[in-house]
Parts: C-alpha cells; sequence; structure tokens
C-alpha cells in the first residue's frame, strides 16, 4: 500500500507541474468513459485509474477521460440529459436526493453493497442509501464548516465567541473571514439558533422550515448585529472586522486572525503560509465559536455530510459495469489516502481514517466535534432556498445594509430588523408552499 501511494504521489505531483487533461490508458480508439471530478483531485483520480487498468485488463479497452467539474456542479452540468453526462462523478450529499429523482445515480449492486458495507463510515454509507438500494460510493467524509484562526493572534479560550474576536480583531487592525453572502456559510447562525430546512424525505413532495419562526427571528437579529453597517457603526466598510475575502492569503499576510472554513482550504493555506516563510502549524482549528443574541448564548452551527462517487445509469451496460469496477477502485482505502494526501479530504473509509497521520489531523478532528457540537445533516435544499432571490440573497442584503428597498411602501418607516424578518417570514412560507426541486 505504502509504495502505491508513493507512486500515486510523486506521478500526481510530476503531472500537477506538467498540467493537461489528457486521456488515461486505453486505446484512443476504444470506447470513452468520463469522469467528472474537482480540479485539485483530477491528478489524483488520474493516476488511480491508470493503476486500475494495470490491475484489470478487462478494462484496459477503455478510453479514460477526464474533466475538472465541481462537485456542488454536477447537477447543473447533467442538465437535462444526463445521458450525455460523465459515465463517473463526484457529489456531496445535498445533490443525492435530485440526482436519484432525475435517475442519474446506478444503485450499487450487491457485490459492491458488501464491499462499502465492510470498509466504510456506516452512517456515510447509510444516508446514500434509498428504499434498500445503495445509490453512490463514499468517497469522504469532512464537508463541513469549522474555525481556523492565527494562534499568535488568539488564544484557545478567546476564539469560544464571536464578541471576543471581534474585539481583539478590530483592535489589531485585522479581519475574520466570512462569507456572509454564501448560503453554506450564512446558514452557521440560523443552524445554531435551531431553525430547520430541507425536504421530508427523498421524494422531495414536503419541504419544512422554520426559517419563518422565533428562532429564524434570533438568526436574523444575530446577523443584524454582527453585519449591518447601519445599526453597527464600527463595522461599516472601511472598518469591518467580519468580511467575505479571501482567507488563505489573509492569513499569509498577516491581515486575517480567524476565518469560518472546510478542510477543503488548508492546502491552499499551508501553502500560502510557506510561501511567506511562515509556519502554517500556528494556524490552529476550533469548533464555530457562540454568538450573542439579547443576552442569550447560541452556538454557531454546520451543514455535514459527505462527497460521494456516482455512476451514471444513462450509459450503456458495459460502461455502467466499467464505471461501477473504476467508482470502487476510487474510494477504496488506496483512493481515500491519496485524495488526503493531495488535498487533505477526510475520509470515510475506516481503515484509511485510523491511519496516524489522518486519525491525528486536527482539522478533521475539529470537523467530527462540530457535527456532534452543533451540526445539521447536509440534505437537498429547495431550488428557491439556493437561488439569487432565495436565502443567500436575503444573507448578503442584511450583511451589507442593503435590506431597504426605498421604493417598497412596506419598507417606509420600519427598521431593518423589522424588514430582514418580515422578508425571511415571506421566503419561509415561499418555499413550504412551493418548492422549486
Amino acid at each position: 500500500m505504502k509504495k502505491l501511494l508513493a507512486t500515486l504521489l510523486a506521478s500526481t505531483m510530476a503531472f500537477s507541474v506538467m498540467g493537461g487533461l489528457a486521456a488515461c490508458g486505453g486505446d484512443d480508439s476504444g470506447p470513452e468513459l468520463k469522469v467528472w471530478a474537482p480540479g485539485e483531485s483530477i491528478a489524483t483520480y488520474r493516476e488511480l485509474a491508470k493503476q486500475f487498468q494495470k490491475e484489470h485488463s478487462e478494462y484496459s479497452k477503455y478510453n479514460i477521460k477526464f474533466e475538472p467539474v465541481e462537485e456542488g456542479s454536477v447537477q447543473t452540468q447533467m442538465g437535462k440529459d444526463p445521458s450525455t453526462g460523465a459515465a463517473v462523478f463526484f457529489f456531496p450529499s445535498d445533490h443525492l436526493y435530485r440526482l436519484n429523482k432525475a435517475k442519474v445515480l446506478q444503485p450499487l449492486t450487491s457485490e459492491y453493497v458488501e464491499i462499502v458495507k465492510e470498509r466504510d463510515d456506516q452512517q456515510v454509507y447509510e444516508f446514500v442509501t434509498i428504499e434498500n438500494q445503495m445509490l453512490a460510493f463514499p468517497a469522504t467524509n469532512d464537508n463541513g464548516l469549522f474555525l481556523l484562526y492565527d494562534s499568535d493572534a488568539l488564544t484557545e479560550d478567546e476564539v469560544k465567541s464571536l464578541d471576543t474576536m471581534q474585539k481583539k480583531a478590530k483592535a489589531a487592525g485585522k479581519s475574520i473571514a466570512f462569507d456572509y453572502g454564501d448560503v453554506y456559510t450564512s446558514i452557521s447562525f440560523f443552524i445554531g439558533a435551531g431553525c430547520e430546512f430541507g425536504y421530508k424525505d427523498h421524494t422531495m413532495t414536503e419541504y419544512h422550515t422554520t426559517l419563518g419562526s422565533e428562532k429564524g427571528e434570533v438568526a436574523t437579529k444575530a446577523y443584524l448585529k454582527y453585519f449591518n453597517p447601519e445599526l453597527n457603526n464600527d463595522y461599516k466598510a472601511e472598518n469591518k472586522v467580519i468580511n467575505n475575502g479571501a482567507l488563505a492569503v489573509g492569513l499569509a499576510n498577516g491581515n486575517y486572525v480567524a476565518g469560518v472554513t472546510g478542510t477543503w482550504t488548508w492546502a491552499s493555506i499551508k501553502s500560502q503560509m510557506e510561501a511567506k516563510g511562515k509556519d502554517p502549524s500556528k494556524i490552529k482549528s476550533a469548533v464555530l465559536p457562540d454568538f450573542e443574541v439579547d443576552g442569550q448564548p447560541y452556538h454557531m452551527g454546520s451543514f455535514y455530510g459527505a462527497k460521494y462517487c456516482g455512476v451514471n445509469r444513462q450509459k450503456d451496460r458495459d460502461t455502467i459495469k466499467a464505471s461501477l469496477a473504476l467508482a470502487s477502485y476510487f474510494t477504496s482505502e488506496e483512493g481515500q489516502l491519496a485524495r488526503y494526501q493531495a488535498t487533505f479530504s477526510g475520509p470515510s473509509n475506516i481503515k484509511a481514517a485510523q491511519d496516524p497521520t489522518i486519525a491525528a489531523d486536527p482539522r478533521l478532528i475539529t470537523y467530527n466535534e462540530q457535527k456532534t457540537h452543533c451540526g445539521y445533516p447536509q440534505r437537498d435544499q429547495s431550488g428557491d432556498f439556493w437561488s439569487g432571490s432565495g436565502f443567500g440573497n436575503l444573507a448578503n442584503k442584511i450583511a451589507t445594509g442593503s435590506i431597504r428597498d426605498s421604493k417598497n411602501p412596506d419598507h417606509t418607516g420600519k427598521t431593518d430588523e423589522q424588514i430582514a424578518i418580515a422578508l425571511l417570514k415571506e421566503l419561509a412560507g415561499s418555499l413550504e408552499k412551493g418548492a422549486k426541486v
């Protein structure tokens, strides 16, 4: 195993330097097997595919081609005709119901079901099992947010409170990174306040949310308190402590003391720090801090989930057979270890997760702590939830102080808080009445 990983890592590094996305193995005139993978992981999976075809000569005829498609873009890329999409692709937890509904996901055969049950975390593979059919191979178990902070600027106790962090950052003339217009990030206050949101089950026929309840009001007040420049003169644009700038560059340049992020940014942070001659070990991880509304403390929360490797059921039978074998190889112990070495992704594979280096990785330890501290399962949301006119848009308007519409008579004589709460209730009602798939 160590020899294989060393070979994979060396080949991956060489490929990264050379660049390019040429076909992998097989005869160029042979049948094509297209793979969609995140850009930062393509080199790793390309080398794994080469090894796969060496070990499984029955699939050597396939011309395996790679295209960089981020996991969160897969359902959009599949479009109206999934038969033209990739044969093998990676996707996050919150795309499962849609991909299933679109009849994209090929159920695993009994042989692969048993393999997954033996090697992967039960919670991860049970999530992707619908009506007794396992619909994809677990690929990672790390899809959630936590805090990364500069231990030279903040102590372990100070990062427990967002108020304390803001005061320290302001006193030092520095910032805290928080992508307040991104739903995945901005929802942290609403998870912390106890809001619920999501489809009842995989049929996606009933959507339930408590965003319009008193819990939603608490989170809205928090957003106004920590971001809105009209209510917080200290945090106007030129003095804003919390902003949505790039964390890796900010930490490396010493402009940031902390940021809300996930495992996917660590490779960039480490690289940026080392390029500046700084010690990456100074960047520590912690669960998301507490915030306060009307004197009451709440935990900031996070979605949590996994990444999966799926097979397109709309391909021909022979391609599906080869794709299942390749996807299983990509998500094996060796495959997940290789992805960790390249991108620091947390494995769902039990043995890989027990690797001494991975088991001691502070960011993965913190991710798992955040799940139990204040986490919310990452399931499909309504299209209206993610859309440009949905929750993310509303959160961004609150954070930037642009919630008020001077042309709207309903906003006359009302505070930003009253307007924001009214708009949130309106959004919640629209989500429950006719949530778009």
